[in-house]
């Protein structure tokens, strides 16, 4: 049998999850239950697998049943609703423990652990775990996680995409070895590689026939390479001369190519010279079976000849099918699946057809616009998906016959998808995918239905517009999508700051945004003449933490916009070469209406690096949690009554007042009467890796001790050297401290025992390291300080509920968390009483016991070991956790269900009282005393 489309499946797999979802009883309905599952795949049960399969056991010397057991693939254990699913498990796991024993061949890859309400998909090979409500069985399908059952196992997958990047390496060497050549400019070569690469698809996909390129190549240059530039050239020309066009006496065999059209081999380059070495490796590359990579590996093969610095520069960061699929499949395709599944019930034969043609009509009406395409990886996916379900259309409508007519049913086409691109090549390259996607498409559809219509002459094309997207035009669209650079404010050029300027609302806020949030307000100045267009982009996390959050989204929600859905920070790994390692958000938004009504969804990522949990939300704010949309102002002051968060102090003195261990031993050696001027100096790396550092502080010596200390030739070096750089400083009320060179510009140590918290710390740990530290020690300005603090505040600064609120309201430096007195004062601290301080008191001294102790059999255990999310100590997570649980309950008496759930009755918290707060401001004065006695 062959596979179902996935479209097929997921209308399949919904509608078996509506009809079992409710269903109890495992001994009356479960075979029929995984019979309707198989048939989701098009596969006969009875034919596949067992039931009840018989499993010996030998050491008990008793025999127990397999639900279902797939030789070699999957064995499932069904069991009543409300069952223990982990019993269930452990019950599965024995039995694949016999299967090995006995036949190590029939060994299952998967396990299924269901009990009607919920489903469990194990990997035993990945070692990786499912679980999700029957509901979301359509969703795993769509998202690949069933693809075994089609026989397509994940090291296939895997052996797929290595296949993706050795073309594009192959690629990629012949094109850095004309590059090397000096005589070569980046036109010629670019275009070249452009040219190569859909003939090297046309070759091997039935545009040209098989092999018709490479054969030509072999048969009619010579060993040397010395004339297949030219004889390049000449096919080139063949292909944008009509047939009737070209000469009578030219050589059948490269007549016989077939005419492309398209503008694609129009304007032949200068020929490019090779040696035998460069005709072998174009041989080798024309040799790869084209046919297996996808359309999308072209913009990984782009990729693939630009590095790190050049992508920095650019923003570029290609994106996976899985992660486009994220974007499009919230944005419109969920929705147009569901309209159709609509269409397909309409009653009456004739009211259903015409209801299923009309959808037919409306999405090849649908046009898409991906404002910073690149090379076209959305678009290639984006069409493909459409075209997908379109086949499906043409399959309810008339059938799975074959239809030799098939071509006039056919109304979507790649002019309803429209780019912008402001490097040129790319901009090539995403057309040429866009070519490349219809032809395996029109493939796909006369597989399916036995004819479809002719991919040559090339007569449709993507409009991919060659221009900067924030001084364009955009093209008419009704979804806008994509992934738009990711550039830090810090790294922008000069062009790309003055392409924000035109763009950005001339508020004066917008100057410390990400490059990325100009796409979104240019999207939403387009969608505010046409409130229709929805609109999703991948982006840097950075535009919903922080400051960023409340600049944008302040401006969107003014303008009527609402988050529709958004993944939260996740991570991928491209398959392009030098895999740039980003942590991202898919944020999708629109003006609400009638015909856009439905439900929030936000998706989160318990592992960054994992699968998303799905929920519906009522709101989704600006920081991507299910709460008030509450825009939380940067704070200069804390909440009354709690101590003041401050930043450490700043030295700039160009290194001269610092010193390094051996320094410090060598100063102090010397000239022993120092020591008092020379405390530990610590910032956020001292503090959290446990290195030393010193700094010399003079700041309570006296003049005479100074004129002493000058006498010290080592010391005279560097108080020379901090005002020779203070003098140098373009700042003025800098340049006027060179003449204090013995002390720091800035002097904020207290004269007490202060907490300190860390300005930058690692994202993968669940708690920053926060510690006190005394007076003798001088914390840098990559330090925050609350001075005589008690270990009250110690202990809800270490809890959960400040940690989640630090998640959202931190800024973020790359992917680490960046802390700013902003996330402390605008905390929204519980209301206590005397004796709920000293709970809290007592256990977060029961985490600096638990420390201690571990430092007692480590001295040299830092903070970075003691909270490393994979060596954390046991008795140091059992006090954080007990700590967790007296905050939880300072706020309310019922448990959190997590994270999402603490943000948002933190946010519901925050804007309560702020509301309180204004309310008061507006109170007589008299009033106002009154209600505080």
């Amino acid at each position: 049998m062959t596979a179902y489309t996935y479209e097929h499946k997921y209308r399949l797999a919904q509608q078996f999850a509506a009809r079992w979802r409710h269903e109890t009883r495992e001994e009356a309905e479960a075979k029929t239950f995984w019979d309707e599952f198989f048939r989701i795949f098009n596969l006969d049960r009875y034919k596949t697998a067992s039931l009840e399969y018989a499993i010996r056991h030998r050491q008990q010397k008793t025999t127990k049943f397999a639900d279902v057991f797939w030789a070699g693939r999957l064995l499932c254990e069904h069991k009543s609703a409300h069952k223990d699913l982990d019993k269930a498990y452990a019950q599965a796991a024995g039995y694949v423990d016999e299967i090995r024993r006995e036949n190590p061949d029939d060994v299952p890859r998967y396990l299924i652990i269901c009990d009607f309400a919920r489903m469990r998909l194990y990997d035993l090979q990945a070692g990786s775990r499912l679980d999700f409500p029957l509901e979301d069985l359509p969703e795993q399908i769509k998202n690949r996680n069933f693809d075994f059952m089609d026989g397509i196992s994940r090291d296939l997958k895997a052996a797929e995409e290595q296949a993706n990047i050795d073309a594009a390496n192959a690629v990629g060497k012949l094109y850095r070895a004309f590059r090397a050549d000096n005589a070569y400019d980046e036109h010629r070569l670019k275009q070249f590689l452009i040219r190569l690469l859909f003939c090297f698809f046309a070759d091997d996909t039935l545009i040209f026939t098989k092999n018709q390129f490479e054969d030509y190549l072999e048969k009619h240059t010579r060993a040397d390479g010395s004339d297949t530039g030219s004889v390049l050239n000449q096919i080139y020309r063949v292909l944008n001369t009509p047939e009737t066009r070209r000469p009578q006496g030219m050589n059948a065999e490269l007549k016989a190519f077939p005419y492309v059209n398209g503008r694609l081999f129009a304007d032949a380059p200068e020929e490019l010279y090779f040696d035998a070495a460069l005709r072998d490796n174009l041989l080798a590359c024309s040799r790869r079976d084209w046919a297996k990579i996808s359309p999308e590996i072209f913009g990984s093969l782009f990729q693939s000849v630009m590095d790190n610095s050049e992508r920095r520069a650019s923003g570029a960061h290609y994106t996976e099918e899985a992660n486009i699929l994220k974007v499009i499949n919230s944005l419109f395709m969920d929705g147009l699946r569901a309209e159709f599944a609509v269409a397909c019930k309409t009653r009456g034969k004739g009211n259903r057809k015409k209801a299923i043609d009309d959808f037919h009509q409306k999405i090849a009406s649908l046009r898409f616009l991906d404002p910073a395409c690149g090379c076209g990886n959305f678009l290639v996916v984006a069409y493909r998906e459409l075209r997908r379900l379109e086949d499906e259309i043409i399959g309810e409508l008339y059938g799975e016959n074959q239809l030799l007519d098939i071509a006039t049913m056919q109304r979507v086409h790649i002019g309803q998808f429209h780019g912008i691109e402001l490097d040129e090549y790319p901009a090539q390259i995403a057309k040429v995918a866009m070519w490349l996607t219809d032809h395996q498409c029109n493939l796909a559809t006369a597989a399916r239905f036995g004819e479809t219509r002719p991919t040559i002459p090339l007569a449709d094309s993507a409009e991919i517009i060659n221009a900067n997207a924030l001084t364009t035009e955009w093209p008419q669209a009704d979804y806008i999508f994509g992934n738009p650079p990711f550039i830090g404010h810090q790294w922008r050029s000069t062009a790309q700051q003055a392409d924000v300027e035109a763009v950005f609302p001339k508020n004066g806020k917008f100057g410390k945004m990400d490059y990325v949030a100009a796409w979104y307000v240019k999207a939403a100045e387009r969608m505010a003449a046409q409130p229709h267009i929805q609109t999703a982009f991948v982006s840097t996390n950075s535009i919903c933490q922080g400051e960023q959050a409340g600049i944008l989204w302040a401006w969107l929600f003014a303008q009527g916009f609402k988050i529709r859905f958004a993944h939260r920070t996740f991570q991928w790994t491209s398959a392009a070469k030098g895999k740039a390692a980003v942590h991202c958000i898919i944020v999708g938004f629109g003006r609400p209406s009638e015909t856009n009504s439905a439900p929030r969804l936000l998706f989160d990522y318990p592992d960054i690096k994992g699968q998303p949990e799905k929920h519906e939300v009522a709101n989704i704010n600006q920081y991507l949690t299910a709460g008030a949309s509450v825009i939380i102002p940067s704070r200069a002051n804390p909440p009354a009554g709690m101590a003041k968060m401050t930043q450490g102090s700043k030295p700039v003195d160009g290194g001269h007042l610092l010193l390094n261990a051996a320094e410090h031993q060598t100063l102090l050696a010397a000239h022993p009467d120092l020591a008092p001027f020379v405390k530990p100096f610590i910032g956020a790396e001292e503090l959290i890796n446990g290195k030393q550092r010193w700094c010399l502080w003079f700041a309570n010596s006296s003049a005479a001790e100074r004129a002493r200390f000058l006498k010290y030739p080592e010391i005279k070096a560097r108080i020379e050297g901090v005002k020779a750089t203070r003098q140098k400083s373009p700042t003025a009320s800098v340049r006027e401290l060179a003449n204090e060179p013995f002390l720091f510009t800035q002097n904020r140590q207290p004269e007490k025992t202060y907490i300190a918290v860390p300005e930058v710390s690692s994202e993968t740990r669940r708690y920053i390291p926060i510690d006190f530290l005394t007076t003798d020690t001088v914390a840098s300005n990559k330090i925050y300080m609350i001075p005589d603090a008690d270990l009250y505040l110690f202990g809800v600064l270490n809890s959960e509920m400040h940690m989640d609120w630090m998640r959202t309201m931190a800024g973020r430096l790359k992917s680490d968390y960046s802390y700013s007195p902003n996330v402390y004062h605008s905390f929204p601290f519980p209301q206590t009483d005397e004796k709920q301080r000293e709970t809290v008191a007592r256990l977060a001294q029961k985490v600096l016991d638990a420390r201690a102790a571990e430092r007692q059999t480590d001295p040299a255990a830092t903070l970075a070991a003691l909270y490393h999310p994979d060596t954390m100590p046991a008795a140091l997570k059992k006090a954080h956790r007990a700590l967790d649980k007296a905050v939880e309950k300072l706020y309310r008496a019922v448990p959190f269900s997590g994270e999402a759930e603490r943000i948002g009755y933190l946010f519901d918290q925050y804007q309560a009282r702020q509301t309180e707060a204004e309310h008061r401001k507006k109170l007589p004065r008299r009033k106002r005393r009154a209600d505080t006695t």
